[in-house]
């Protein structure tokens, strides 16, 4: 079985090659080939992509995943494929993601800085930034969450990886990633839900800091009210459950009566 995907991936590369049309469900087949569980098959279909004329989005992206990929061929095929096509990956990329596949905790953290230094929009920046995520060593995931956060729109595909920081085993992480989803879904409310798991951490600064993020996004945060509502009402510390009250009186503030409205805009009569 192992030799005929292997042979449909070498196929696959020489009719891309000679047919610049390149269909898309070939390049799709590609690009599927590089979750593949034999690193062969993945190294074979990352060559294939550098053979096609012009990479789709959907190939960028995928190549730019296979330079984190586990096996060390993959990476570097992935690498000079993205080359071929006229799509380089910065050095600093590069040496971030090698650092945290390696498990060096000093040079992954400084890894990570010199990453963050670099403009978010740049190829493969945001993508290895997240992936510093499952860096070995905390303070490592705790500054790249710091800087997805600080990169606001641009970081939006981070979120997954941000919400799974929300479980990482330092509470310093889990803390930044609440601040940052918070951040970045501060103007659509789309991190609300992801957020939510964390009104429950064991850690009640985590809690704390959670309600605040759902707060600054005020109306838009509205599928985290009914959490809220129960971390108001239940949570054991005094200081979350405030936090929480705020957030809902930002988020869904409770309408005017009218009677209210006729106490406050005329007067009793003497």
């Amino acid at each position: 079985m192992k030799r005929v995907v292997l042979l449909a991936a070498c196929l696959l590369a020489s009719e891309l090659h000679a047919d610049t049309t390149q269909p898309r469900a070939n390049v799709d087949h590609l690009i599927a080939g590089l979750s593949h569980a034999d690193s062969q098959v993945r190294a074979d279909s990352a060559r294939a992509l550098g053979e096609i004329e012009s990479a789709s989005p959907e190939a960028e992206a995928a190549l730019v995943r296979a330079l984190m990929d586990e096996a060390a061929a993959v990476r570097s095929t992935a690498n000079a494929s993205l080359v071929k096509l006229g799509l380089p990956v910065r050095d600093e990329v590069i040496r971030a993601i090698e650092s945290v596949l390696g498990h060096y905790s000093s040079s992954s953290f400084a890894a990570v800085h010199q990453l963050g230094k670099l403009p978010s929009s740049e190829r493969g920046v945001v993508m290895s930034m997240a992936f510093s995520l499952h860096a070995d060593y905390a303070e490592s995931r705790r500054a790249a969450a710091r800087y997805l956060g600080g990169w606001g729109d641009a970081a939006k595909p981070a979120i997954s990886d941000l919400a799974t920081a929300l479980s990482d085993p330092s509470r310093n992480v889990r803390i930044q990633a609440a601040e940052s989803l918070g951040t970045i879904g501060r103007e659509t409310g789309e991190t609300a839900e992801a957020l939510v798991p964390a009104l429950r951490d064991e850690d009640w600064l985590v809690r704390h800091t959670t309600a605040y993020a759902l707060r600054a996004m005020g109306p838009k945060a509205a599928a985290a009210v009914p959490a809220l509502e129960e971390t108001a009402d239940d949570d054991p510390h005094d200081l979350v459950r405030e936090a929480a009250q705020l957030a809902l009186g930002d988020i869904a503030p409770e309408p005017t009566s009218p009677q209210t409205l006729l106490q406050v805009t005329v007067p009793p009569h003497p």
